[in-house]
């Protein structure tokens, strides 16, 4: 599984026939090749915010740069986006084809930068971005995806365009600018609602499909009877490795809504005969006995990891209004710690999943909600300890009937 959830970005390069020409709706318009375009852009421009959440913030520690006031309503000639399809859908969409939706024009100055930050796509449609670099030398400004650093900087052919594609929801950055100025179009992909018909798949997914055939044999003959769940018995949780836009409630209304890796996987495990829903989940990570992690991230293979099937919704909210101690069963004060009125019993909310019953999937995400005590087994009095607690998305595995 690690291989296919490898896959969260891609880039290229293009040859374009002339220089690009950008316009705004009031008629300005100005060659991207001529010297005087930066300052064209800067004096048609304004600070870059970013989102925090559903706040849209100015803060230029975080984001210093320039995006054009226009826009999306900015028209780019001679260059057409639809000719990096292709191939961007064949890593990160294949089995429907995308559509590409201009959404800004950014400008890195000297000393621009990003800090890294994860875009939450708000509708299901959204699937990845599309970042196209202008041929304008600079220095500096790398863009970081993950683990992966992609460089345009030092000198640049005048009729080349440089380019990443990006599921939304990866870790990313852009490294300050130290020389020259870094312009970029940004686009938005978006399902089209046509689908693609994916020659790759096999080939991309047959360890996968083994793995699977592997779960559903007898413990006797299976390679992964020691460290593998079994769904005929129980159902087998999934963490999702990208973010699921669309889970109303507890569950999302199909496997629609998931993208990348996880539709893969999901489509896999309903050839072979299951029966798959996508579920909304809670999750705690205890730091007792354990080094403090630095941060809030979220580990699935993390040791103290405990997860929960939620039976409805769970908002932010809901997450604020968390009392000290935490539980995913029924609480059991033991006579010392925390006590009743001081505990948020979740055991109505939610269903603890046994820690047989899902995969430690170093890809999978969650969102983090707060810092409590929490006690896997209720006992919030002295055996509650400080924990991370995340919200996230599983993929539920039954053998159908």
């Amino acid at each position: 599984m690690a291989g296919m959830d490898a896959r969260v970005s891609c880039v290229g390069t293009i040859t374009v026939e002339s220089p690009l020409v950008l316009s705004l709706p009031d008629g300005s318009a100005h060659r991207a090749d001529d010297h005087a375009f930066v300052s064209w852009l800067l004096a048609h421009g304004e600070a870059a915010p970013f989102g925090v959440g559903d706040e849209t913030r100015l803060d230029p520690t975080v984001r210093s740069a320039v995006r054009l006031t226009a826009r999306g309503a900015v028209s780019v000639r001679g260059f057409d986006p639809a000719s990096l399809l292709p191939s961007i859908e064949a890593s990160l969409s294949p089995r429907e084809h995308l559509s590409a939706r201009l959404t800004d024009v950014v400008l890195y100055p000297i000393g621009g930068h990003f800090a890294r930050h994860k875009d939450t796509p708000k509708t299901a449609d959204l699937v990845a971005t599309l970042i196209v670099a202008l041929p304008i030398e600079h220095e500096g400004g790398a863009l970081r995806v993950g683990d992966e650093t992609i460089d345009w900087s030092g000198p640049c052919a005048p009729n080349q365009l440089r380019w990443a594609a990006m599921f939304t929801d990866v870790d990313h950055a852009v490294e300050v600018v130290r020389r020259g100025a870094r312009v970029t179009l940004t686009y938005a992909l978006e399902r089209s609602g046509r689908a693609r018909v994916d020659l790759e798949a096999p080939e991309r997914m047959a360890d996968v499909v083994r793995e699977i055939a592997d779960l559903a044999m007898p413990a006797s003959r299976s390679p992964y009877a020691r460290t593998r769940p079994h769904p005929a018995a129980q159902p087998l949780f999934v963490p999702c490795a990208r973010a699921v836009i669309g889970v109303e409630g507890s569950t999302a209304s199909s496997l629609h809504a998931l993208r990348g890796s996880d539709r893969d996987l999901a489509e896999a495990f309903v050839a072979a005969g299951y029966r798959v829903t996508v579920r909304a989940c809670l999750a705690a990570r205890r730091l007792e006995d354990f080094v403090r992690p630095t941060s809030h991230d979220w580990e699935a293979t993390a040791p103290g990891v405990y997860l929960a099937r939620l039976a409805g919704s769970f908002t932010d909210d809901d997450a604020r209004a968390l009392r000290d101690g935490v539980t995913f069963v029924p609480a059991s004060p033991d006579g010392g710690g925390l006590m009743d009125d001081e505990t948020s019993d979740l055991s109505d909310l939610c269903d603890a999943i046994p820690d047989d019953a899902w995969l430690a999937r170093p890809a999978s995400i969650a969102t983090f909600l707060a810092e409590r005590e929490f006690c896997e087994y209720g006992l919030v009095g002295n055996d509650a300890a400080d924990s991370f607690l995340y919200r996230l998305v599983c993929l539920e595995v039954e053998k159908a009937t």
